[in-house]
């Protein structure tokens, strides 16, 4: 019986018609259940505050072992489960969303730190930037993203300069695309961030180069992009960005064929650049 139906009641005992042993019985009956009725608001009311006790416990005991980011939401399940509209619900969830929060803040914080660790004891530059890498793809928007894309293009850079040091030219030879300066028309690629360009390509003594813009890496802006390579005396182009094998290009110059085709390490397609004229003979004395 709601409280509703029991103030319906008192008011009907009150009424001129009932007599007064009627009244007196009503009563009775009335208080009886007014005394049932409080009991069990005073019983749900402790088991409320029994498992909003509880999950603070819970709660508090995580805190206590260092436990705290391993899903602090566990410990209000019961309380939600039994008690939806609950007095506390209102605190408790307020406490697990900031822990939540303040877990994920720590989580990021540490996987910097262990980026940056990985990263100083690296062996190589190569190995440097695979460390920031992995931090920016866990946390694409996280609190250090910018500076550890910062870190990540510039041991890009030192890796390539490895690659060259590592990788130094070959003596050149006899190719059949003579010396000089050449015109080439390079395809886009536009989900790698590529356009259509026109690129000066130099051959010189065996060995070709040329700049392309791009982008290094996945989300970094296009910049130029430096290539050498070496055209085999049967016409064969291999070229790569400074000795860096994650930057591949392919190609052969002939009379009748002269196309080139490039790979970067984060574009699924391949860049074309397809040698249309010459612009000069001779060793260029600059790079392109």
């Amino acid at each position: 019986m709601t409280l509703l139906s029991l103030r319906r009641l008192w008011a009907l005992a009150r009424t001129p018609c009932w007599r007064r042993r009627d009244r007196t019985l009503a009563a009775v009956i009335l208080a009886a259940l007014l005394l049932v009725y409080s009991g069990r608001l005073h019983a749900q009311g402790a088991a409320e505050a029994d498992a909003a006790a509880a999950a603070r416990a819970c709660i508090a005991a995580k805190q206590k072992g260092g436990d705290l980011c391993n899903d602090v939401g566990a410990c209000l399940a019961d309380y939600r489960k039994r008690f939806p509209n609950g007095a506390s619900r209102a605190d408790l969830d307020s406490t697990a969303g900031r822990l939540t929060l303040g877990c994920a803040f720590a989580r990021d914080e540490q996987s910097f730190d262990v980026a940056k660790s990985c990263a100083a004891a690296a062996s190589s530059a190569c190995a440097a930037q695979s460390c920031l890498a992995q931090y920016r793809r866990d946390f694409p928007t996280g609190l250090h993203s910018s500076e550890a894309l910062q870190l990540e293009t510039a041991r890009l850079q030192d890796c390539v300069r490895e690659s060259e040091r590592a990788n130094p030219r070959a003596a050149p030879s006899a190719t059949p695309l003579a010396d000089g300066d050449y015109l080439g028309d390079a395809s886009p690629a536009p989900a790698c961030g590529v356009v259509r360009q026109r690129i000066d390509i130099s051959a010189c003594g065996g060995r070709i180069q040329w700049r392309h813009k791009a982008p290094l890496a996945a989300s970094l802006p296009p910049a130029p992009v430096q290539w050498e390579g070496e055209i085999d005396a049967s016409g064969d182009v291999r070229a790569s960005v400074r000795g860096n094998a994650s930057f591949v290009a392919h190609g052969h110059v002939g009379a009748t064929e002269r196309r080139i085709e490039m790979r970067y390490p984060d574009c699924a397609s391949a860049i074309g650049v397809a040698i249309t004229g010459q612009l000069a003979s001779g060793c260029s004395q600059k790079p392109p």
